[in-house]
């Protein structure tokens, strides 16, 4: 069988197993909701309709069968997906005279909305196991555009590309090496068929640099002409706002016009980001204040008061407040810190590098380390959110100094509140330059929504329970 024949048999079953995962899941779904309202549940026949419904919007609408996604991308396809039918359903059903309490229908949306992802995870995990969900795959290119498509193929491992290579172009700008970054080895542009029957068996990612194009356009119609079926295109578009991006193509014209947005633009999205830092901020501190009394009790016992420390942090508008955290350190620290820096100390150099962090710094308490590497410290900041001054995620609260290291993007991050977390703290935090704060600020900006939010909340948790980047 070849890398095609098998590529389509694997297309076919795993369009298969979804259609039957997402029946299984909705009768499953149908047996977890009968504890609640048994006598208010849907006939079986009307639910085993709605599936075949569904099904049919995910395959044709959605392309959910055919097209893989990243798996917090897919994850929302199938949150909004569930919260349609589970509307449609009920306007359906009470309009054909069949009646269910909301209790017993929502009892089986919930259920639903847990067990779809489950069963898709399943179905990856049962195609890997089988060694037939990989799918191999090459990129044309090796300057910065090729490398961080690599990087970001890497990052999604629920996609199953294995990069094989990269292929080089004589022209190409290398600004890197490949092999030392992804550990892929360079290979040469293909000149014969037997070169482009190679490429047949492989998903083909074209990552041309920006003033490659021509090259790019050449290349695009030699994998046409020689039948080379599954092509995608990286272009390199840095600063574009991505995520609610949209396209216009135009009939008979060689034109792709792309549509881009600022969400945080929009005054409804701003107020319910709003609504949602108020309720999570409200839930947090019910949920954590316990925490938060031993927390300031152990502070209060080591080192005596004041158990909050403040500073003076950059907001939105770039207007300054009081920023709250619970004190990790001695209370001459800022003390400590001008010393290092009049003399020019190891550690004012290691702290200056380390983007304004020391791996061990001598300035903690006793709890200080403990409550920074699980970021209990930053818990006070809950009150900044109920403040409006801060966001439950957002930027990272810049110092005054900060401000002028910060560059041209400044003005994106006055838009809106900075974050108890964000993106950079999931990304490395400590570990990572200020030059990549930067970047991972300004990304959160241009490509915000509601699910962004929702998604850097639940990595977060994750970070914070393996004390990844935190000191």
């Amino acid at each position: 069988m070849t890398g095609t024949q098998l590529s389509y048999t694997v297309n076919k079953l795993h369009t298969a197993l979804c259609a039957i995962g997402l029946l299984l899941a909705d009768m499953l779904a149908w047996v977890l909701s009968y504890r609640f309202a048994a006598q208010d549940l849907l006939p079986i026949g009307h639910l085993v309709l709605l599936a075949g419904l569904w099904a049919m919007w995910f395959m044709v609408v959605r392309r959910h069968y055919f097209r893989r996604q990243p798996f917090w991308s897919e994850l929302l396809s199938l949150f909004k997906g569930t919260g349609v039918f589970m509307a449609l359903g009920y306007i359906g059903a009470d309009l054909g005279g069949v009646h269910q309490t909301p209790l017993a229908y929502g009892a089986w949306g919930v259920a639903l909305a847990m067990l779809l992802p489950l069963g898709r995870v399943l179905m990856r995990q049962t195609l890997q196991a089988a060694n037939v969900w990989e799918r191999q795959a090459v990129i044309f290119g090796a300057g910065e555009n090729a490398q961080q498509a690599a990087l970001a193929l890497r990052s999604e491992p629920s996609l199953g590309y294995a990069l094989q290579c990269f292929v080089q172009p004589d022209c190409a700008p290398r600004t890197a090496d490949p092999v030392a970054v992804t550990g892929a080895p360079c290979k040469p542009w293909p000149q014969s068929a037997e070169d482009f029957a190679w490429l047949r068996q492989h998903h083909c990612i074209v990552a041309l640099e920006a003033e490659q194009s021509e090259l790019r356009d050449q290349l695009i119609r030699q994998l046409s002409h020689h039948q080379v079926r599954r092509v995608s295109v990286i272009p390199a578009m840095r600063g574009v706002p991505l995520f609610g991006l949209q396209t216009t193509q135009f009939f008979s014209h060689e034109v792709l016009m792309i549509h881009v947005r600022n969400n945080l633009m929009n005054p409804l999205h701003r107020w319910t980001k709003r609504i949602f830092d108020v309720t999570g901020a409200l839930c947090l501190i019910g949920i954590l204040s316990p925490l938060m009394l031993w927390v300031a009790y152990k502070i209060w016992r080591s080192d005596g008061t004041p158990v909050i420390f403040s500073q003076p942090r950059v907001g939105k508008d770039l207007k300054t407040f009081k920023f709250y955290k619970f004190r990790s350190m001695v209370k001459n620290a800022e003390d400590m810190l001008k010393q290092w820096e009049a003399t020019n100390s190891r550690e004012w150099q290691e702290y200056t590098a380390n983007n304004f962090k020391l791996a061990n710094d001598p300035r903690l308490i006793s709890i200080g380390a403990f409550i920074r590497r699980t970021s209990i410290d930053e818990l006070p900041q809950l009150f900044n959110v109920l403040r409006g001054e801060m966001s439950l995620v957002g930027p990272r609260p810049l110092l005054p100094r900060e401000q002028t290291d910060y560059g041209d993007d400044l003005s994106l991050y006055a838009q809106t509140p900075p974050g108890l977390t964000g993106l950079w703290q999931i990304s490395g935090r400590s570990q990572t330059t200020f030059e990549d704060r930067v970047i991972f600020d300004t990304w959160y900006v241009k490509n915000w929504s509601i699910w962004t939010d929702i998604t850097i909340l639940f990595k977060t948790w994750s970070v914070v329970f393996k004390r990844r980047g935190a000191y």
